[in-house]
């Protein structure tokens, strides 16, 4: 895959390799420590450069958290 490219007269890098690794694996749920094992990172802050979430998936871990304060506050169950 190195040096194929996704459009004609690209390549694709290791660095935007890691990153997309990192930032797929950390939407879909896996602990950031393991992504740092994964990468060979000796610190978080190092993992953290790679990973770039998306505006959606930002948005909707926003819309998760209001909600489950506000179920919190209210006593009710969010998951309902």
């Amino acid at each position: 895959m190195l040096g194929a490219g996704s459009r004609a007269g690209e390549t694709v890098g290791i660095g935007a390799l890691r990153r997309a690794c990192a930032t797929h694996n950390y939407e879909r749920g896996v602990d950031l420590v393991a992504i740092q094992q994964m990468l060979g990172h000796w610190t978080v802050s190092s993992t953290m450069r790679y990973v770039s979430p998306s505006a959606t998936f930002i948005e909707d871990a926003y819309q998760q958290a209001v909600a489950r304060t506000l179920a919190e506050l209210t006593g009710k169950d969010s998951r309902a």
